[in-house]
């Protein structure tokens, strides 16, 4: 056979696609979690958990697992059905037919458990706590070979704090192999100092005004490899955006503080209020970054403007120079905008040079430097020069920033000086 094989090769299915992007969209509008959850928390780097609770790192699904999540979702209903057959109670829902739901650290610390069980044949007057899981062949080999404990540490620890909060100290840890349909079953015991470990470490999490320390030091290590906030922890490079948050949220900014008092209150101190779901994602004028969300840079002051703008100094670790993070473009800043979507390099703040050479600037030239104080009256109308705000050295040249945002460049060895203003009054 030779020539074009389009007439004989099948078609991508258009109906798979639409499908697939079907369930692509449908999880990507659910909202984000508002609290750290408890099925989480087993997970081994605190840093990656502190990222998602600031809603500062996200996964990315394709439609494919999307759809699969929602099929483990749908084998709950199957477990409970075969428990009920062998003569089991099983509650999905509380008195008021809602999953049966768990909070702790002022509402931040959330999670849901998948049943209350009676009658399970090994202890048949205990309640147990119900966690269905499904599992390809190759994870459910290595769940039987090793245990809930050892080969999902995660489940573990989920069910563990689950049991805390509901007052069982059983759990039945049932697995469905999704290609063959075996089924492994485990009973789990209360760890007591365990569970309260992991509630000791969501408040540390909730709490911590910064990220934790990172779990590696490479990013190639293999505990980073699939990790969403991977290039947010350890830096990016190339055109990459300086700082990668999907979305701001007031939950990554200075003023914003998960408060212990309430059902997952937020507080902003800039304001001196509550944030609302709405407030978080609006985010506003005043947002500041977490300085630790700048991985490439260190802060090395704070400071506010007259207009009451706060702003923060950052120092890059690579260069030296020095850029300023505040809300006003127009004086220098760099906002969250800018941090989010420009790449690392271009951070920076430019040199009185650049400055003065920059949009909207006139130069008047002055050949000798003894009339540089009559051209500066003749173009000012002042008597003096005031109090300089801050003078460069370069190659040659010595140049000065007056406020207004007028500059002064002197170059003693060929006995020349240029004015550089902006909007001075003739």
């Amino acid at each position: 056979m030779s020539g074009n094989l389009t007439n004989v090769l099948p078609e991508e299915s258009q109906t798979a696609t639409a499908v697939l992007a079907w369930w692509k969209a449908r999880g990507d509008a659910e909202p984000r979690r508002r609290y750290l959850g408890m099925s989480a928390i087993g997970e081994e780097c605190e840093r990656r958990l502190w990222y998602s609770f600031r809603h500062a790192a996200q996964e990315d699904f394709p439609g494919r697992l999307y759809r699969l999540f929602n099929r483990g979702h749908r084998e709950e209903e199957i477990i409970a059905e075969e428990l009920r057959g062998i003569g089991c109670t099983v509650l999905l829902e509380d008195e008021n037919g809602k999953q049966f739901g768990f909070s702790g650290v002022g509402g931040h610390f959330k999670g849901h458990m998948d049943a209350a069980i009676l009658g399970v044949p090994e202890a048949p007057k205990t309640w147990h706590l119900g966690e269905f899981k499904t599992h390809s062949a190759k994870l459910f080999a290595d769940l039987a070979k090793k245990g809930v404990q050892a080969a999902k540490p995660v489940h573990y620890a989920q069910m563990q704090i689950y049991m805390r909060k509901s007052g069982m100290t059983r759990a039945l840890y049932y697995a469905v192999n999704k290609d063959t349909d075996e089924v492994y079953v485990e009973r789990v015991r209360y760890d007591a100092a365990f569970a309260a470990g992991l509630e000791a470490k969501a408040e540390r999490i909730i709490t911590a005004t910064k990220p934790p320390a990172r779990i590696a030091e490479r990013r190639d290590d293999f505990r980073c490899k699939f990790c969403p906030a991977k290039s947010l922890c350890h830096g990016t490079s190339g055109e990459e955006p300086a700082v990668p948050i999907s979305k701001p949220s007031c939950r990554q900014c200075v003023h914003a503080t998960p408060e212990l008092d309430g059902d997952g209150r937020w507080s902003c101190a800039k304001h001196g209020k509550d944030l609302s779901t709405e407030d978080q994602e609006r985010t506003c004028r005043s947002f500041l970054l977490i300085p630790d969300f700048v991985t490439f840079a260190e802060p090395v002051d704070a400071h506010k403007t007259e207009s009451g703008d706060d702003v923060i100094e950052f120092r890059n670790l690579a260069d030296g120079s020095i850029w300023h993070h505040g809300p006003d473009r127009e004086a220098g800043h760099w906002t969250v905008a800018d941090l989010l979507s420009k790449p690392m390099g271009e951070l920076r703040m430019p040199s009185l040079l650049e400055q003065s050479q920059g949009w909207g600037m006139t130069s008047y030239a002055v050949h000798g430097l003894e009339h540089l104080t009559a051209a500066w009256k003749h173009l000012t109308h002042l008597n003096d020069f005031p109090e300089p705000l801050k003078t460069e050295k370069g190659d040659g040249y010595e140049i000065t920033e007056f406020p207004g945002g007028d500059f002064v460049l002197v170059a003693p060895a060929e006995d020349y000086a240029e004015i550089r203003y902006n909007n001075i009054p003739f």
